[in-house]
């Protein structure tokens, strides 16, 4: 567990203790406080694009291992829930 000093704002992580470690390591060889490492390797991970490779002609990113497959029948019930909220909103908004 983490407890950090940031501008008066306190806060605490449950962290797995190999990123604890790893964090505690960061902070020491570069000489900044645990609180610090942490935010500059969230930040540097926030920041960082996903991997991306092409695939005919289509940019995709592998998923981690174990995600949820998303098959072509769920995008087409996500579009068509999301054409018909659309549909809804429209007619809400300009009635006759």
């Amino acid at each position: 567990m983490i407890t950090g000093d940031n501008q008066g704002m306190r806060t605490t992580l449950s962290l797995p203790d190999e990123v604890y470690s790893d964090i505690k390591e960061y902070a020491e060889s570069h000489s900044v406080s645990m609180g610090e490492a942490t935010a500059e390797l969230v930040r540097r991970g926030l920041s960082r694009p996903a991997p991306t490779h092409l695939v005919n002609g289509f940019r995709v990113f592998s998923a981690t291992p174990g995600a949820t497959k998303i098959t072509l029948e769920m995008v087409k019930e996500a579009d068509s829930e999301q054409d018909a909220e659309t549909v809804l909103t429209y007619m809400r908004g300009h009635k006759r």
